[in-house]
């Protein structure tokens, strides 16, 4: 029989061990997230931002382009973009990063909060077998954390997919903890973040109908007193959930606008994020060998997992086969399950395996770190642009705001975030808000822009439709070479990354 004093210490170490094992790991999630803000659809955020900031007024409209002028639409985003313009007027793009990575690296931990473990709740009075837990979990845990961090980092920074990340994880904390009555708060926040709402409420009403029939008894199926009881108390949260979110400044018109731009086709088959993983990719490889071995430990598993868990798990699993931008929502509701169900090290030599793992984990952290601190050292960042980052035409730019071109300009459809924060002088043809954007039956101004960029059929009508006096595009873009040898354009500017051509008839 061990003495209590020895085992109430010996527990106060345990859980000092983890607290700073905690502290240790949110250090170096924060380094591995900080990156500065190159996400092409800032600009607009911050446009958006400034404007509401200045006339505390939210958007209903298209203000800011030359094509859909007017053009009714639900901003998803305005909270985000409130937050986004207040953190940049405080401290430009380096409190942005920052807090960004904090968004993300608390998102990180509070999956990791979701199935923490502390020795001796179990009743184990066995020192030796608790301090080999410790070692041999804190493996595991480092293990799996590194390897979400390689999944989640490419779709985190400075946006409010970001923020989406940190609602969806402190979701799934409280369902995990039964906590349900905070979940309606959350969701009226998150609705009016980012739309990524739809899917945390698919994630709600999947865990609570996996609750349903988890709960369900074949002797109760004839008892429709107790049936109707269950399914009530099991659906008003969900319910609730979902009515909430229509607590937003456009109501019901949210849900519309975010359904009309995910039935774009244009939005899936050329929209980078929007694409199936690919094995022939880094990320697409490292997916595919997550996703193998959670359904092997899935599979050998299966019999003693919820369908809280399972229906959710499955349905996430294949939004992220569709898309790559779902990828991080899956690894957050999958990770707790995977660092779970992974085999636990022995005893020898576990301590010193531990300590090698974190000590490669802070330095790999370290070096992310010092990749930020680089540019800032060089001078490549600016009160007003990030230089050298995401491929953006800021040397373009630059004449454009010098040397003022006429009419109505195309742009590169990636630049329209860039152009409308950096040069807001000048309207845009298109922009991150609108590839899903179109007036009754007529194409996507997305279509035809691609119709107009890639010279598909009919692209000089497109020019001509929206009387295009001057372009400004990537020199890899098929239009580009058109236009040089084109009978009534001129080149007026070129550089290593863009080409701006006028009309001279």
């Amino acid at each position: 029989m061990l003495d209590n004093t020895k085992v109430n210490l010996f527990r106060q170490s345990v859980t000092t061990r983890y607290n700073l094992l905690l502290a240790v790991t949110f250090l170096a999630l924060f380094f591995f997230f900080l990156r500065p803000p190159t996400d092409p659809d800032l600009g607009w955020h911050l446009r958006y931002g400034q404007q509401m900031w200045e006339t505390r007024q939210i958007p209903r409209t298209d203000t800011f382009s030359s094509t859909m002028t007017g053009y009714a639409w639900a901003d998803s985003y305005w909270l985000s973009e409130v937050f986004i313009y207040g953190l940049f007027s405080l401290g430009g793009y380096y409190l942005l990063a920052l807090v960004f990575s904090l968004i993300a690296s608390l998102a990180a931990v509070l999956t990791f909060s979701s199935f923490r473990k502390t020795p001796l709740r179990s009743g184990s009075l066995d020192l030796k077998g608790v301090d080999s837990s410790f070692w041999g979990e804190g493996v595991n845990l480092v293990l799996s954390l590194f390897l979400a961090v390689l999944l989640i980092i490419s779709f985190a920074g400075t946006r409010p997919q970001t923020i989406s990340l940190l609602f969806f994880a402190m979701i799934l904390l409280l369902l995990r903890y039964h906590r349900y009555r905070f979940l309606p708060l959350l969701f009226l926040f998150w609705a009016n973040f980012h739309a990524g709402f739809v899917l945390g409420l698919a994630l709600v009403w999947l865990w609570f109908v996996g609750e349903i029939l988890g709960n369900l008894r074949i002797r109760e199926l004839g008892n429709r007193r107790k049936l109707f009881g269950l399914v009530t108390r099991l659906t008003k949260y969900p319910i609730i959930c979902t009515i909430i979110t229509l607590l937003n400044p456009y109501g019901p018109f949210l849900w519309h606008s975010i359904a009309r731009d995910a039935g774009s086709v244009e939005i899936k088959q050329y929209i980078a994020e929007w694409a199936p993983p690919l094995l022939r990719s880094d990320l697409g490889l490292l997916f595919f060998l997550y996703l193998v071995v959670f359904l092997i430990l899935l599979g050998l598993n299966f019999r003693r997992e919820k369908l809280s868990f399972l229906l959710p798990a499955l349905f996430f699993t294949f939004l992220s086969l569709s898309a790559l931008r779902h990828i991080p929502l899956f690894v957050i509701l999958t990770l707790p399950f995977f660092y779970q169900s992974l085999p636990r090290l022995s005893y020898s030599g576990t301590k010193y395996t531990f300590i090698w793992i974190l000590l490669v984990f802070l330095i790999v952290s370290v070096f992310s770190f010092a990749g930020f601190l680089v540019p800032i050292v060089n001078g490549e960042w600016t009160s007003r642009q990030t230089k050298g980052f995401g491929n953006y035409p800021e040397a373009a730019a630059a004449y454009l705001k010098n040397n003022p071109v006429p009419g109505v300009i195309f742009n590169t459809y990636g630049w329209g975030g860039y152009f409308l924060w950096n040069v807001p002088e000048y309207k845009t043809f298109i922009d991150g808000r609108m590839p899903g954007w179109r007036t009754g039956s007529q194409p996507t101004l997305f279509s035809e822009y691609l119709q107009a960029a890639h010279l598909k059929n009919g692209w000089a009508e497109v020019l001509e439709k929206y009387k295009i006096a001057s372009v400004v595009i990537d020199k890899t873009v098929p239009l580009s070479e058109a236009l040089r040898i084109k009978t009534g354009w001129e080149k007026v500017y070129e550089d290593s990354l863009a080409v701006i051509f006028r009309r001279v008839n």
